[in-house]
């Protein structure tokens, strides 16, 4: 699941770190960007984003093949 940034939340800043917390040493894509989740089931990546709206995708898979999908909107307004 991840634990940040909360879906709908509103940023200054061109980039947020997405964090969350699966099974232990699962697959994780961040908006297909592939992260490991550590032994704890912590991961944590750098997204980019665009102004305005971004729809950040996280995916994870364990060993067995099942996965979860978890989709949040994070809205980057510049001040521009």
């Amino acid at each position: 699941a991840v634990t940040s940034p909360v879906n709908g939340s509103k940023v200054s800043t061109p980039r947020v770190t997405v964090r969350g917390r699966t099974v232990p040493g699962a697959e994780v894509f961040i908006n297909e960007a592939e992260v490991l989740a550590d032994k704890n089931g912590n991961f944590s990546a750098t997204v980019t984003l665009d102004e305005g709206e971004n729809i950040i995708v996280v995916t994870a898979s364990d060993a067995d093949g099942n996965a979860t999908d978890q989709e949040i909107t994070v809205t980057y307004d510049s001040g521009q």
